[in-house]
């Protein structure tokens, strides 16, 4: 996956399986992308913090903002702006990494479209 951190604007992405097997980390989903030698695209995960973070009320507030806002892309609504711009507020609280990876979905869009 070490090509996708640039794809996906953050430097610790993972796959599904190695998210399920650290869930008490604070994960968040960053996107189904193509990887060389698959023929699906594969569920990323971007990893924010550790198992306090992952406990901890700002990051709750934050995944619950994270999962609006993926839920706003794949209906394709028109309050996705409003609710990107919650999610890089929120960010900015957290790490300027984050901020970074929110600020680029907006070019990632068919990432974010698929099944989770």
């Amino acid at each position: 996956l070490e090509g996708s951190s640039r794809h996906v604007s953050y430097d610790i992405v993972v796959t599904r399986d190695v998210r399920d097997a650290a869930s008490d980390l604070a994960f968040l989903y960053a996107g189904s992308i193509d990887l060389k030698g698959v023929s699906q695209r594969i569920p990323t995960y971007i990893l924010v913090g550790g198992e306090k973070f992952g406990q901890s009320a700002v990051f709750k507030n934050m995944l619950d903002k994270h999962v609006n806002l993926l839920e706003q892309i794949r209906l394709d609504s028109t309050t996705q702006i409003s609710a990107l711009k919650e999610c890089i507020e929120l960010a900015k609280n957290i790490s300027n990494k984050l901020v970074g990876f929110y600020e680029e979905i907006p070019k990632r869009g068919s990432d974010f479209k698929m099944k989770r």
